[in-house]
């Protein structure tokens, strides 16, 4: 197996090769709280991760709806069953950078950018996902801008 989670410093890992590419700690919890305050009506997340999100969105009245987009079947195997999720939650197993958008949304979070697994570059990552989703959605939001916003 490539990925693997691992419980260390009283958090848990999502580990792909014996680096750690996201958590459920503060840093990540702060990079998601922007998307949680503005999450509403029909939301698209790509990345499922750890299933992170979930926990905030489900007790969430304004959200009628949560489709994720996953490309790896080894992370929906490791984590889905432990999501926390409702009939609101639906799971699709794509390749979110060439997964073929149809619809609209009223929230889009990209969460699926890790470094060292991605073709793009950090910026240019950013414009080709602003470009694919911004027309399917009311509000667009990226885990990557809000982990690097500097702190006040």
């Amino acid at each position: 197996f490539m990925f693997k989670t691992i419980k260390k410093e009283g958090f848990t890992w999502l580990n792909y090769n014996n680096q750690d590419i996201m958590s459920n700690n503060k840093i990540e919890y702060e990079a998601h709280e922007k998307f949680w305050e503005i999450a509403k009506g029909d939301v698209l997340i790509t990345g499922l991760g750890l299933g992170f999100c979930h926990s905030n969105l489900i007790n969430n009245p304004n959200v009628t709806s949560v489709t994720i987009i996953e490309k790896y079947q080894e992370v929906i195997d490791l984590t889905w069953d432990d999501c926390v999720k409702d009939e609101r939650f639906k799971l699709i197993h794509a390749d979110a950078d060439n997964w073929e958008i149809e619809g609209h949304w009223d929230c889009i979070w990209i969460d699926h950018w890790v470094d060292t697994m991605s073709e793009y570059k950090s910026k240019d990552f950013i414009k080709v996902m602003t470009e694919k989703y911004s027309p399917h959605c009311d509000w667009l939001g990226f885990w990557l801008q809000e982990a690097y916003r500097p702190q006040n």
